[in-house]
């Protein structure tokens, strides 16, 4: 096994999808009509990159009208390869599963019940998850919503039909439960049931959040990152610890960001160029945390997404073996979230050769970056 350096400035692990401005938001797609539809549409992607039986749909609902008794019917179609663009499903309804509006969770996930027959796809087949009414009741309401983005994905789309379809600048939020119970996604999407932030400085309990994380195979990291808020007087460091020994901390100045309190991507080296460690050299399998630490009283904000159950981030970079710790006056780390992840990020400047026994890396949070 040799480590070999990955040309030009290397690459983020995991990808985020960092098209958007500011933070992280919902898009919310409104059906409030009997022929109103939504859809998501893409490739589906598994983390063991074998042909699977799609069991179940999961998706996160935003505002709920059900005064009327409406019925929400979720569908599996094909994609149609006649009509369009934009891609579009084809209209029949191959499997589906209803649910009364009044049984959904507003604003939160809902992983809906089987479907009516497994629906078998091979691994990156095209296929279209749709939402639209039967035994529609009349003023009833639901959004359907997915992770605002400023970058439209080709072949992962978010689509309302009021009239006609037409895309959104919405990457799909969507869960495939498969037959064998794992997860997966369609390759692009941004699976989760929320996003937010937290806030906080040097005198908070906590006061150092990190991603807590371990890799298949050995490498090197020159670089970290975050999705995050920083103030002119907010300075803060990104700190990669083993347990609680720093391997690297990389110091940022508050007056030396481009936006004053606004939410963007933080990326620095580990090295300043002259002196210390420029690369640090990763363990497989082996435990990590990068930490987003205030340095000052000011606060500093980190975003972070949550998913309904742990074994969804099987459709996220890193797997299932990475998710937000916390620990306060550099103390012991604490047993962590399971099923909430902040938006930290390594650079990866070298990767295993492939000489020895491999493994592959699980797949970035999102195509297209």
């Amino acid at each position: 096994m040799t480590l070999q350096t990955i040309p030009g400035q290397g690459l983020f692990y995991p990808t985020f999808p960092f098209h958007q401005s500011g933070g992280l938001a919902f898009n919310s797609h409104n059906l409030s009509a009997a022929t109103h539809k939504a859809a998501f549409l893409g490739r589906v992607w598994n983390k063991d990159r074998t042909n699977k039986s799609i069991h179940k749909v999961g998706f996160r609902a935003g505002a709920i009208t059900s005064a009327g008794g409406t019925t929400l019917r979720v569908s599996l179609q094909d994609v149609s390869l006649t009509t369009g663009a934009p891609g579009q499903p084809d209209g029949t309804q191959d499997q589906t599963v209803d649910t009364l509006l009044s049984a959904l969770t507003a604003n939160g996930w809902n992983q809906l019940g089987v479907l009516s027959a497994d629906r078998a796809v091979n691994y990156m087949e095209l296929v279209a998850v749709v939402f639209e009414f039967t035994g529609y009741g009349g003023a009833d309401a639901l959004a359907v919503t997915g992770l605002a983005t400023n970058l439209r994905l080709m072949l992962a789309t978010t689509l309302l039909n009021t009239a006609a379809w037409t895309p959104q600048n919405t990457l799909p939020d969507v869960i495939l439960e498969f037959s064998d119970g794992t997860f997966g996604t369609l390759l692009g999407a941004f699976p989760c049931s929320d996003v937010n932030s937290l806030a906080y400085n040097t005198g908070s309990v906590p006061d150092e959040n990190a991603l807590e994380f371990q890799l298949p195979h050995p490498c090197k990291l020159d670089s970290l990152g975050a999705l995050c808020q920083i103030s002119a007087a907010g300075d803060c460091s990104l700190v990669l610890y083993d347990g609680t020994t720093a391997l690297a901390t990389c110091a940022i100045d508050g007056n030396t960001v481009s936006d004053n309190g606004t939410g963007r991507f933080a990326w620095t080296p580990i090295g300043d160029g002259t002196s210390g460690n420029k690369e640090v050299t990763l363990a497989a399998n082996h435990t990590y945390r990068v930490a987003f630490r205030p340095d000052t009283a000011t606060n500093v904000t980190l975003y972070y997404v949550d998913v309904a159950a742990a074994g969804h981030f099987q459709a996220h970079g890193f797997g299932s073996a990475a998710f937000l710790n916390s620990r306060t006056d550099a103390g012991a780390w604490g047993a962590g979230t399971a099923t909430r992840r902040p938006m930290i990020f390594i650079g990866l400047s070298a990767l295993d050769d492939g000489a020895g026994a491999g493994s592959s890396y699980p797949r970035p949070m999102a195509a297209g970056t």
